[in-house]
C-alpha cells in the first residue's frame, strides 16, 4: 500500500490511500503507477485580490497536473458572496472531471429557491467516483461544523480511497 500525505495549507489536511494502483501488471502498465493528488482551500473562489473567479481556480487545478483534488471552503448556493453558485459542479464542468460535494453547513433553501444553502468540501477527480460519504466531525459549541469527505475512485479498474477535510486550528 502506498500512502501519500500532501503538503497542506495551515488548516487543511488531505490524505490519499492508493491501494494496489502501484502494482499494475507490467504487460498493461510498465513500472509503478503514480496518482498525483492535491489539496486546495479555494476560499469560496475568492482570491487574495478579493476577486471571485472560478475560472482561475480551474486553471490552477488544470495546471497542477493533479489527478484527484480535495477542495475546502466550497460554496453550494451559499450566498451572494459566491453568486449563489454550485462551485463544485461548475469546477467539474469546466475541467470535464467527476465531483462529489460534502456539506458541512446545510441549511434549508431561502424563500423563492429550491436549492439548499450549503458550504463544505469537495473532491474532483479525472477518474470516475464510484461512491462517497460525508461525515460530520465533533463540533465544539459556537464553532463551525467541520466534516470529512470520503470518495472511492475507479482508477483504471483499481479502487482508490481518497479523503479530504478542512480543520480549524
Amino acid at each position: 500500500m502506498l500512502r501519500r500525505t500532501l503538503p497542506v495549507l495551515a488548516t487543511v489536511v488531505a490524505l490519499a490511500t492508493v491501494g494496489s494502483v502501484a502494482q499494475a501488471s507490467a504487460a498493461s502498465r510498465p513500472g509503478p503507477r503514480v496518482l498525483d493528488v492535491m489539496s486546495f482551500n479555494i476560499h469560496h473562489a475568492q482570491g487574495t485580490d478579493e476577486v471571485l473567479d472560478l475560472d482561475r481556480i480551474a486553471r490552477v487545478v488544470r495546471g497542477s497536473g493533479a489527478d484527484v483534488v480535495g477542495l475546502q471552503e466550497v460554496d453550494n448556493h451559499y450566498s451572494a458572496r459566491s453568486e449563489w453558485a454550485d462551485q463544485a459542479a461548475e469546477l467539474a464542468e469546466r475541467l470535464g472531471w467527476h465531483v462529489v460535494f460534502g456539506a458541512n453547513i446545510d441549511n434549508p433553501p431561502p424563500a423563492g429557491s429550491d436549492h439548499r444553502v450549503q458550504y463544505g468540501t469537495a473532491i474532483l477527480s479525472r477518474f470516475p467516483i464510484t461512491a462517497s460519504e460525508s461525515t460530520w466531525l465533533f463540533k465544539s459549541p459556537d464553532q463551525e461544523q467541520r466534516g470529512l469527505l470520503h470518495a472511492t475512485i475507479d482508477v483504471h479498474g483499481r479502487k482508490v480511497e481518497f479523503n479530504t477535510v478542512a480543520l480549524a486550528l
